[in-house]
């Protein structure tokens, strides 16, 4: 492989994600392992007093459909489990966000969740809203290049589409 170090070069960038390929994104194995979550700590150490599996303790999402709607809503139907043990439980989540730029990156805010007609208390909201944020770190991870993305547009049900600046730092050509 080689690599060509550059001066840092600005690009205007335009990116393009259909509602299809953001469900592809968000059901793949690796995404859905990284939105569930197991006891950890104190829960944890509690579970095994108890002789239970900290592993088989938390929840998992299975599943996920996102809708994009109007003024920049994204609608998320969730397939999760909740565990305990060898006892799991269905649980159904609907939840609502709407899709901002924040620092120059995608970001969810306002984010509501609804199970079995009531909403969860905005701490458990927060905690599936940064695991959903923290999906998005490519940005602060790369030291090859960078994104400064100013325009955020939401077309419901098709695609969002946003707009801005590139940083190019490194060049890599070859194969992995």
């Amino acid at each position: 492989m080689s690599i060509i170090k550059i001066n840092p070069v600005q690009a205007n960038v335009y990116a393009e994600i259909s509602q299809k390929s953001l469900n592809s994104f968000l059901n793949a194995p690796n995404t859905l392992n990284r939105l569930s979550a197991t006891a950890n700590g104190k829960v944890a150490m509690i579970a095994n007093m108890f002789g239970v599996n900290s592993n088989n303790l938390g929840f998992s999402v299975m599943g996920l459909e996102a809708n994009l709607a109007n003024h920049n809503q994204l609608k998320l139907n969730l397939d999760t489990r909740l565990g305990l043990g060898q006892n799991t439980a269905v649980v159904p989540v609907e939840a609502s966000a709407v899709i901002s730029l924040a620092n120059g990156w995608i970001n969810l805010n306002d984010t509501h969740l609804i199970t079995a007609g009531q909403e969860l208390p905005a701490p458990i909201a927060n905690m599936l809203v940064s695991k959903i944020n923290n999906l998005a770190k490519f940005n602060d991870n790369s030291r090859d290049i960078s994104f400064q993305f100013t325009r955020l547009t939401v077309q419901p049900n098709r695609k969002f589409l946003l707009s801005g600046q590139a940083t190019i730092n490194k060049l890599r050509f070859g194969k992995n």
